[in-house]
């Protein structure tokens, strides 16, 4: 019952009475009593990493099988589709028992993505060494990464103060991507020489609630110095943020003494880094004075009980060693030992003989 012709045979005998019958084949044909139609849509677009596929739909889709091939003689039900760049002409075919079999074709195309590579701009002191060398990548799609794209990159030679091109180039095709390329700068700055303002000796004393400041100013523009500030370092360890207050000025800095504190005493280097050059300070450290040791007089013994008795301190008192002879405000000769030191020895005495006599009163009145 599908569409198509059919054949009719007519049977039967040759002599029949009077006639001699002779037979002859008819044709019957089904036709489709509506039409079939394939619709085909193919793809053309830039690289952006995702698949694209052919579409294709039938009028009827009840019985009908949809095939597809790259050559017209290998067929397959998956659907091609494509991702890279390139292009692919798609054979479509529906087959179904009741229509005839519609064809199509279609081409699935992707074109390159425009990538850039751009030379960073880079700068250093005169004398100092050339950083690396470092570009710009723009244009990747999907997260790819640069590593995609092949470039080489180098910069004019000279070491004199003044400006020189960074070269950037390589393919321009590659793979996916059609690439396009930016020079950059290198910039080779005078070197500036810094200084400070300060005592050229620079102390903090531990215990000091307030920091250390330092103020640096430049041999050149000195306007510009608090700008291209960059950093400060302690012995070569990097300060934080948090540990400094900086202001303009030239360029005014500050370590907290919450910072300082945290620095053993003795001899110490700052470093502060700027984007054309540095300068080194040095400075000390000093731990917080000793106090000097009071002496509490011994207390009246009280009535009716044991006397309270605050022990004489157990550091001994230091003595200077006895001076030389010298000569007095009136001109003649005088003693010049520690007399601070004798009287301290006369205050121990006197207080030991206060608290004896307090223990004997308190003794005397034990046995009365």
């Amino acid at each position: 019952e599908g569409v198509g012709t059919y054949a009719i045979t007519p049977q039967g005998e040759t002599t029949q009475g009077n006639y001699t019958v002779s037979y002859v084949a008819g044709k019957f044909t089904i036709t489709s009593q509506t039409t079939f139609d394939l619709s085909v849509t193919g793809y053309s677009g830039t690289y952006d990493g995702a698949a694209h596929y052919v579409s294709a739909s039938a009028s009827i889709t009840d019985g009908t099988v949809i095939s597809y091939s790259t050559n017209g003689i290998d067929w397959s039900d998956k659907t091609p589709y494509i991702k890279d760049v390139g292009n692919i002409t798609i054979y479509v075919k529906a087959e179904n028992p009741n229509f005839e079999t519609k064809t199509a074709q279609t081409v699935l195309q992707i074109n390159q993505a425009a990538v850039t590579v751009t030379a960073n701009d880079l700068s250093k002191v005169f004398g100092a060494a050339d950083p690396i060398l470092t570009v710009s990548v723009t244009g990747l799609v999907n997260n790819e990464t640069a590593d995609k794209i092949e470039y080489n990159i180098s910069r004019t030679a000279g070491e004199n103060p003044g400006t020189y091109p960074i070269v950037v180039f390589g393919d321009t095709s590659q793979g996916n991507y059609k690439v396009s390329y930016v020079s950059g700068t290198f910039t080779i700055n005078e070197k500036i020489a810094y200084s400070t303002v300060n005592a050229e000796k620079i102390e903090w004393t531990k215990g000091n609630l307030s920091g250390m400041t330092v103020t640096v100013k430049g041999s050149a523009d000195d306007n510009a110095t608090f700008s291209k500030f960059r950093g400060a370092q302690v012995d070569k360890i990097t300060v934080q943020a948090k540990d400094m207050v900086i202001s303009s000025g030239s360029l005014i800095l500050t370590l907290k003494a919450s910072y300082l504190s945290l620095i053993s005493a003795g001899e110490h280097t700052l470093d502060i880094l700027f984007s054309d050059g540095s300068i080194s300070v040095p400075f000390t450290i000093k731990d917080a004075a000793t106090p000097t040791p009071t002496l509490t007089p011994a207390p009246k013994p009280t009535s009716g009980g044991s006397p309270s008795v605050t022990p004489a301190p157990t550091t001994s008192p230091k003595v200077s060693p006895s001076a030389s002879p010298g000569t007095d405000n009136n001109g003649g000769e005088g003693p010049t030992g520690d007399n601070h030191n004798r009287m301290i020895w006369i205050m121990l005495i006197v207080a030991a003989a206060a608290v004896i006599a307090a223990l004997l009163i308190w003794r005397k009145r034990e046995n009365s």
